[in-house]
């Protein structure tokens, strides 16, 4: 189960990844570099955004301390898995469903996006709200920065996400403020043979009112079958 941005790992629920393992899977979570008690790149500065806008919109590649593949070569842990990863997570279980092909059984990307530059953007005051100092001390500002610069260089995944094979469920909240439900459909659109599962009332998160039904969704897929309701 693969965090999104700036989170630690016990931003999955406890009822979430229980309810997962009381289905007989063994749940793993982790802190993403930069995150929690996982390993800080505090020795590398705070990446300068307008420097890595400019070097992009001229086609160059900046130089970043890590990339999405990088954080994905972080998740391989054990021989095979089923894989579930949401907002910065998603892509990064995106890229291991890609780059390592024999370590993943199945794919589940919620609140996601491809990197598709044609996709809406969150509203300027989401992106505002976002970027505000967290209020928690122990929270890395510098850790966060390094991780959006890691999706920036990212760029558009869309052919890498076309060789992936395994079982995939996309899962996107209806009314997502900061990744817009068209990046879910996108996402869908992008891999073969996903299931695209919209949920009415949730935003950018996983309130308890769906976590039933998103663990049943997720179960179904890795159980292979091809609707992810079930029916």
């Amino acid at each position: 189960m693969i965090s999104g941005l700036g989170t630690q790992m016990i931003r999955w629920s406890e009822p979430f990844w229980t309810g997962l393992a009381a289905r007989g899977y063994r749940v793993i979570r982790f802190d993403n570099r930069d995150a929690g008690r996982s390993t800080h790149f505090s020795a590398s500065p705070a990446p300068d955004f307008d420097a890595l806008a400019i070097a992009l919109m001229a086609g160059r590649r900046p130089d970043v301390p890590y990339t999405l593949d990088d954080m994905a070569a972080d998740a391989i842990s054990i021989a095979k898995a089923h894989v579930v990863g949401r907002s910065m997570g998603g892509m990064i279980a995106q890229v291991l469903a890609s780059n390592h092909a024999d370590r993943v059984l199945s794919l589940t990307s919620i609140m996601s996006s491809t990197g598709n530059p044609v996709l809406p953007q969150a509203a300027p005051d989401v992106m505002a709200m976002m970027m505000r100092p967290a209020p928690d001390p122990m929270i890395d500002p510098g850790g966060t920065a390094r991780q959006i610069a890691a999706m920036a260089v990212a760029g558009d995944r869309r052919a890498r996400l076309a060789n992936i094979t395994v079982p995939t469920l996309v899962i996107h909240g209806v009314d997502d403020p900061l990744i817009p439900p068209a990046c879910g459909q996108d996402t869908a659109r992008s891999i073969p043979n996903a299931v695209y599962l919209p949920i009415e009332g949730m935003g950018h998160d996983l309130p308890r009112d769906v976590e039933e039904r998103t663990i049943n969704a997720i179960c179904n897929v890795m159980a292979g079958q091809s609707s992810a309701e079930g029916t």
